[in-house]
């Protein structure tokens, strides 16, 4: 190449990369070339993608989609019809397809929640080879009995364990039999997924393998009659407290029960086990399984807090005498009485309306026109009504029909106007919606996927309200004007760290460098969980007590990382370690909302500033 040619190439480059910079809202003024690199280095994720990566430790990737002053609050009809808002109804990412299918997990509470499966002969394992695999995580330690994997042991006198899986309570892996403890593994750490692999043969050698390293004896198996209960046994309650993930059991080479893997309480074995829960527990998109492919916005979802919060749909669809099939998918949160999902009228119900709600304090029954139906608490269901020609009706849950009606006519005259409320009877929903969806002689005649939220979580287990004046920013960051603005997340276990590993990462551009302002705050309580603010220019956290980790000041970009390893947690600024300590503190469970941009008791202390890419991951 002649020297000429180089220096039209290099002239060509410089051209491109002062327009990149210039493309950036970087100032070049009385900037050559010798000082571009500098203006580069400067450069932090608010001018770039910044890390969207996405793990099985991530539980929150704030994402948005780049169209500027967008908020979550536009609700869109695929059909056109105008959807009204009233309360904070929110819409986000979370929705039955968050995990793909056999990646999701069970959370369990610690103190009411287990699942129970009828007694059957497949889990008389006397005699045979079986194996047990499940992935768990636990929350915290527990003392006296421990906590109860999977297994049998009846209720009557005397006590009779058959078999079963436990957490000591020295922390071990334990598989029980009548006769005590035997085989036991290492300490299970908190806060991480570890895999249990257990395998015992015919006469009875047994391995137990716990993230690779194994344990063996000989164990003597028998049977009682009971249920296979997972996550607590109705005796002593040895209540499993974290998450249980992709339980298998097999007999004899034969899978005999496959669940905590699906977004609803589900046996993928052959023998389609039913699967009852009992308590606080509901299944989770957090999981020791990553999807296979990133972030996909085909489905979202609706969050009714029950306050207040519901969609008024305009000129809303008239059914009358014609086939027609109405179906969404629901995930009740609580229900205290009376509770619309989705009816023709805000008023009195009369002939020609419809009505899907809830009747009952504490019951998941779903009344679907006259057929009750169970959606169980913190799980998806998929409810269907199908009316065929204003004669016969059906309801399936989850594609199966429940109520067959071939002699029940109808005649549906009043338009579909409501989704999750009535501000006449006060009777709000509490829960997720998704992909609500009603057709009328085989064409679509309303649709809402709720996948329109602009700030959303690419985590896919979040919906995010989006309060004041909270929106996206030309250089999709999301900005917060100190007046008002702020995000709220429905709480969830995987927001509470313990005493494990976590890693907080966001952009941050400050307006202001006074008073305190909330960065993010995830306590609900004074002394609990954990929290990130400002206090004048000083970076703070509290982790079990408030902790200096940086000075800041206004008008400049920053990368924060605030993370927790082994018992030390560091804080880096633009990759600078600004701050190394021990730290072991127990950041406990709370409840109520997750805020950006504000404290968590009262609507003061808001972010006057920018965030960019706020990613949060829990475990090692």
């Amino acid at each position: 190449m002649s020297l000429a040619t180089e220096l039209t190439t290099l002239n060509s480059t410089k051209a491109a990369i002062k327009q990149a910079l210039l493309d950036k809202n970087v100032d070049l003024t009385g900037v050559n070339f010798a000082g571009y690199a500098s203006k580069l280095n400067a450069l932090t994720c608010f001018q770039g993608t910044g890390d969207t990566s996405i793990d099985e430790k991530t539980v929150l990737s704030l994402a948005t989609s780049g169209v500027t002053g967008g908020q979550n609050n536009t609700f869109i009809d695929d059909t056109g019809k105008t959807i009204t808002l009233y309360g904070n109804v929110t819409q986000g990412s979370f929705s039955p397809d968050s995990k793909e299918a056999g990646k999701w997990s069970n959370y369990f509470d610690g103190s009411t929640g287990y699942l129970s499966v009828p007694d059957s002969s497949v889990f008389n394992l006397v005699g045979s080879a079986f194996t047990i695999n499940v992935s768990v995580m636990r929350l915290s330690d527990k003392s006296k009995y421990a906590e109860w994997i999977v297994g049998k042991r009846n209720t009557g006198s005397p006590y009779h364990w058959a078999w079963g899986l436990s957490i000591n309570d020295a922390g071990s892996v334990v598989f029980r039999n009548n006769s005590g403890n035997a085989v036991t593994s290492a300490v299970v750490p908190l806060n991480t997924f570890v895999n249990i692999s257990l395998s015992v043969s015919s006469s009875g050698y047994a391995e137990l393998n716990v993230n690779g390293t194994i344990t063996t004896g000989t164990v003597v198996v028998t049977d009682t009659s009971a249920p296979v209960t997972i996550g607590n046994y109705p005796v002593d309650s040895p209540y499993f407290h974290g998450y249980i993930s992709n339980l298998k059991i097999t007999k004899a080479g034969v899978t005999v029960l496959d669940t905590c893997k699906d977004n609803r309480f589900k046996d993928n074995s052959a023998y389609n086990h039913t699967i009852t829960p009992y308590g606080n527990v509901a299944v989770s998109s957090f999981s020791p399984y990553a999807n296979s492919v990133g972030y996909v916005n085909s489905k979202g979802s609706a969050y009714f807090d029950g306050s207040g919060d519901k969609l008024n749909i305009a000129a809303g669809p008239v059914i009358g005498t014609s086939s027609a099939e109405i179906s969404f998918y629901i995930m009740p949160v609580a229900v205290t009485g009376f509770n619309r999902v989705l009816v023709t009228t805000d008023g009195a119900f009369g002939a020609g309306t419809f009505a899907a709600r809830y009747s009952s304090a504490n019951s998941p029954v779903l009344d679907v026109f006259g057929s009750n139906v169970t959606t169980p608490f913190g799980v998806w269901t998929k409810v269907t009504w199908v009316g065929i020609n204003g004669t016969s009706q059906q309801v399936k849950i989850n594609d199966v029909v429940i109520h067959d009606k071939t002699s029940a006519s109808y005649n549906l005259t009043e338009p579909f106007t409501v989704i999750g409320g009535s501000s006449v009877y006060n009777e709000y929903f509490n829960g997720y919606i998704s992909n609500l969806l009603i057709t009328k002689a085989g064409t679509t005649v309303l649709s809402l996927p709720f996948n329109d939220a602009d700030i959303y979580d690419l985590a896919q287990m979040n919906d995010i309200e989006t309060v004041g004046n909270a929106k996206v920013a030309a250089n999709g960051s999301v900005e917060f004007d100190g007046n008002g603005d702020y995000l709220a997340l429905p709480n969830q276990p995987a927001f509470n760290f313990g005493t494990g590993d976590f890693n907080v990462s966001f952009s941050l551009r400050l307006n202001t460098i006074t008073g305190t302002q909330d960065i993010i705050d995830a306590r609900g309580a004074a002394s609990g969980n954990w929290r990130v603010y400002m206090f004048g220019n000083s970076l703070m956290a509290y982790m079990g007590s408030a902790i200096t980790l940086a000075t800041l000041a206004v008008n400049t970009d920053y990368l924060v990382e605030i993370k927790r390893v082994s018992g030390t947690m560091t804080c880096k600024i633009n990759v600078t370690q600004t701050y190394s300590a021990s730290n072991s503190a127990a950041l406990t469970p709370s409840t109520g909302l997750v805020y950006v941009g504000r404290i968590f008791d009262s609507a003061t202390n808001y972010l006057n500033g920018k965030i960019k890419n706020l990613k949060i991951t829990k475990g090692a």
